[in-house]
């Protein structure tokens, strides 16, 4: 099983999935956050891109739960 993406896509078959064959300074990060009603969500993505050593790299991908009317 080949799991991981790197930022540059396999010469051969143009795809970014290339696991255990992508080197280690082109290897990217994944980070999923489910956010119920947290308004600083937006403080923690601030923080993760900030602190990231190679932001290019990090994949983010959020599930943010609001009450429409309710939450700013």
């Amino acid at each position: 099983l080949s799991i991981g993406t790197c930022i540059t896509p396999d010469p051969k078959t143009g795809s970014n999935t290339r696991g255990d064959e992508c080197p280690l300074n082109e290897r990217t990060i994944f980070v999923a956050i489910a956010s119920y009603r947290d308004w600083q969500c937006v403080d923690t993505l601030t923080s993760i891109f900030s602190a990231a050593t190679h932001p290019e790299r990090v994949r983010v991908a959020v599930v943010d739960q609001i009450v429409d009317g309710e939450d700013g």
